[in-house]
This record gives C-alpha cells, sequence and structure tokens, in this order.
C-alpha cells in the first residue's frame, strides 16, 4: 500500500514540475560565428589581383558548424558597392541568369566544416573574379557569409571596406618601343620611412610599413595583438601609433644604409641602416636591420630589429 502511494505521488510530482525542468542549451549558428573582413591594402593597381578574406569567427563556447560549397559566390558573398552607392556589375554567372539558389547548388559538392570556440576560418577571394573592377575608382565591400547556401539566412560583415584602383605608372621611351614601370627600391622604402620618422611625418611613416605585420616586433604589443579578436586588434594598433608618434628623448639625428640583400624568388628583402640618435651625454649608434616584404611593385616594410654600434 505505501508503495502504491509513493508510486502516485512520483506521477504527480512529475506533471506538476515536468514544466519547470531545466531544458537542454542550444545555439543558433547564426549567433555564434562572426565574420569580418581583411585586406593587406586598401589601393590596388589596375594589373593586380583585388584580394579580400573573409574571416569567420567562431565567438560562442561551443563547436560550431556550417556548410561550404564547391562554387563560387554561394557560401561566401563579398558585394561591392561604387562610389554612387550601386552595386558594381556582377561577373558571376548565374546572377545573370537570375537562378535560384537552390538550383544554383543542387549538383554541387559540398563539405561540412567545424571550428572550435575563438577560432577562425579564412576564405580569400579575389574581388576581380566576381565583379567589373574599374581603374581610377574607390569602391566599398560588405561581405555576407551563409552558413548554409540552401537558407536564406545570412550573417553580415561587422566591418566594411573602402578601396581604390590606380594605375600602374609607367613611362614611355623616346622610341616608343618600350615601357618602363618605375618601381622603389627596399633601401629607398627605408630612407624614406626614417625620413618620414625624422620630421615627424607619421601618415606617410605608415604608409611605408605594414603595421599588421610591424607591430610584432614590439614585445609590448606582439603577444595581446596576436591573440586578440579583430575589433580588439583596431584598439591595440592605435595604441601602437600612439606609441609610434610618442616623443622620444632620443630623436633621429642621421642615417645611412649599409646593405641591401633582395630574395626575389620570396618576396623579401633586408636592409641595414646605420642609425644615429641624439642623446644628452653622447649620441647613440644603432644598427637597424629591416626586413621587407614586396606587395606587387611597392616593399613594405614588416619587421626590424635594432643593435648597438661602436662609432
Amino acid at each position: 500500500m505505501i508503495t502504491r502511494l509513493l508510486l502516485m505521488v512520483g506521477i504527480i510530482l512529475t506533471f506538476v514540475h515536468g514544466d519547470n525542468l531545466p531544458a537542454q542549451e542550444s545555439f543558433d549558428v547564426h549567433d555564434q560565428l562572426r565574420l569580418t573582413l581583411r585586406v593587406n591594402k586598401t589601393s590596388f593597381y589596375s594589373d593586380e589581383r583585388v584580394e579580400v578574406q573573409l574571416v569567420v569567427h567562431n565567438t560562442s563556447k561551443l563547436d560550431a558548424s556550417f556548410v561550404i560549397y564547391d562554387k563560387a559566390y554561394t557560401t561566401f558573398q563579398p558585394v561591392v558597392y561604387t562610389d554612387k552607392g550601386q552595386e558594381a556589375s556582377s561577373r558571376v554567372g548565374y546572377r545573370s541568369m537570375d537562378k535560384a539558389m537552390t538550383e544554383v547548388i543542387a549538383d554541387t559538392g559540398k563539405r561540412m566544416i567545424t571550428i572550435k570556440p575563438s577560432e577562425k576560418f579564412i576564405q580569400e577571394v579575389d574581388l576581380r573574379d566576381l565583379y567589373a573592377i574599374d581603374t581610377g575608382h574607390s569602391y566599398r565591400v560588405r561581405g555576407y557569409f551563409f552558413p548554409d547556401a540552401g537558407i536564406k539566412r545570412a550573417i553580415s560583415s561587422d566591418n566594411v571596406l573602402n578601396i581604390n584602383i590606380i594605375p600602374v605608372l609607367t613611362v614611355q621611351k623616346e622610341s616608343g618601343v618600350q615601357q618602363v614601370k618605375r618601381t622603389i627600391s627596399p633601401s629607398e622604402v627605408v630612407l624614406l620611412a626614417l625620413s618620414a620618422e625624422k620630421n615627424e611625418k607619421w601618415d606617410l611613416f605608415r604608409k611605408y610599413v605594414d603595421l599588421d605585420k610591424y607591430i610584432q616586433a614590439f614585445s609590448r604589443f606582439a603577444r595581446s595583438y596576436s591573440q586578440a579578436t579583430e575589433n580588439d586588434r583596431l584598439k591595440i594598433l592605435e595604441d601602437f601609433n600612439t606609441f609610434i608618434e610618442r616623443d622620444r628623448v632620443d630623436y633621429l639625428v642621421d642615417f645611412s644604409i649599409l646593405n641591401e640583400n633582395i630574395i626575389s624568388e620570396k618576396g623579401l628583402a633586408f636592409v641595414e641602416v646605420k642609425v644615429k640618435r641624439w642623446g644628452a651625454r653622447y649620441p647613440f649608434v644603432y644598427k637597424y636591420r629591416y626586413t621587407l616584404e614586396e606587395y606587387r611593385n611597392f616593399w613594405l616594410i614588416t619587421n626590424f630589429d635594432a643593435t648597438v654600434m661602436k662609432e
């Protein structure tokens, strides 16, 4: 009798409190993932690829999965706008045929991608493959990411890029037979950067430096920057710029090139410079060793180290 009563009480408690039992936690993948856009530079020559990275971040505490289709402009869809606010002319075939996305991906191979918390997935695209990009124009780029292109629900990028397309500088010889590209050597880039520092022309200085890589040369910023999110990186870069532009007691006095080594097949160059800085009692002399990487026809400073020299 007692057993039957206990069983009935248990059943009643289940009916009364069943709705209050904690539900199993679940996440919508659209809430787990964020999208940001990245470029190495904002000005591109008319004869080079316009490469943009679409970076997917898992901001949740759980694994996040999404589907990638083996066809351009399905999972990742950057949209390019002209300076008049209109979408640029598309080169994606299925868009001109007004096909539905479900029809486009019907016979397309696909892969399931899973990224862990705080991990990233990067997809790089050349905008020239997707849009008609004209020389002498400026464009804005917004990215859209579809965790499953078969479902019309996208994640838009946190940021918008502004890019410029500039002509390749050439000079025609008197014979009119050949055109010669004018390029700046790694040593010249270093001299221009040091001149900009000496004259406190910081906008010019940043023109010759890839800050995203150059910051790694400074231990007080390198670790926090490499581990930061995209939004936090912007703040760290602002602090780094303030650090670079600070008033130094050992200001720059003079500099001269000691050596230049270019490794053409790797797009790398190393430039050694004798740098003299002012000191209260006597000047300091350093040997700076710069690392530069080639971006099309232009060299950018990506790293450096300094050692003390004897006069």
